[in-house]
């Protein structure tokens, strides 16, 4: 009885270690992935800036896909980090699936520093759960005032996105 005890316990541990191992394999690939899109967003938004800096919202605003001093958070990444470490919901119908994600957030931080047109695009190995979606956009909807980005030395709107990654800890 304590042979089968035992080895019962060694079987546990060696699925539990497995089970780590698949969790660290699937959190690289997310990784990679996330960062792979972050370097092909960024690429494709330099090469639409030099073909065509700006462009006109839906109300006619002129937006440029990039400043000369590009827009801030106020208060630098860490502040904004900090902002969505507070705000950021993880829906409770994804926390229970275990479903993970990365969301890029576009939006438009327009030349008095408010956020506007917040839209989100998916960016990981499998389409992301519409409620991550929906959470990324709302929280990004209520931050606060940016410090406006500029061109030529005046406020100007400015195009900006973030990745939001939702992570389970400890599953």
């Amino acid at each position: 009885a304590e042979e089968i005890a035992a080895t019962e316990d060694s079987l546990k541990r060696v699925e539990a270690e497995q089970e780590a191992v698949r969790l660290a394999d699937r959190k690289a690939q997310l990784r990679e992935a996330r960062e792979a899109m972050a370097a092909k967003r960024r690429t494709a938004l330099e090469e639409r800036a030099k073909a065509t800096p700006t462009y006109k919202d839906s109300k006619g605003n002129v937006v440029h896909y990039k400043g000369e001093v590009d827009p801030r958070y106020a208060g630098g990444d860490e502040a904004m980090v900090k902002y969505l470490g507070d705000n950021l919901q993880y829906p409770e119908d994804a926390r229970s699936k275990g479903v993970e994600g990365t969301v890029f957030v576009d939006f438009v931080v327009d030349k008095k520093g408010k956020v506007r047109d917040v839209a989100a695009y998916e960016s990981t190995i499998e389409p992301v759960d519409s409620t991550l979606v929906s959470e990324a956009v709302r929280v990004v909807s209520t931050m606060p005032s940016w410090v406006a980005g500029t061109k030529s030395g005046k406020p100007v709107d400015v195009a900006y996105s973030i990745p939001i990654t939702f992570e389970l800890t400890g599953h």
